[in-house]
């Protein structure tokens, strides 16, 4: 998980290929998932809970989070 907004997430996945007889693994592509709270009847979903920074490198995904929750949310206002 790299960002979380009030009732949303953006999860980041790295997929990896691994060779079955000798274990060699290298990555194969990364995907960015957009996750939102869906109501249930008539009430409104809840907050999502805050996203805690354990090092700078945390910090710097949480940016590339924001930017991607930022474009997901101007193309849906189009």
């Amino acid at each position: 998980m790299i960002f979380v907004g009030r009732t949303s997430m953006v999860i980041r996945v790295h997929l990896f290929a691994e060779h079955p007889l000798i274990g060699d693994r290298r990555m194969c592509t990364t995907g960015y998932f957009s996750m939102v709270a869906v109501p249930q009847g008539s009430t409104p979903p809840g907050p999502v809970p805050g996203l805690l920074f354990e090092d700078d490198e945390a910090r710097a995904e949480h940016v590339i989070g924001a930017e991607i929750h930022a474009a997901i949310t101007a193309r849906r206002r189009r």
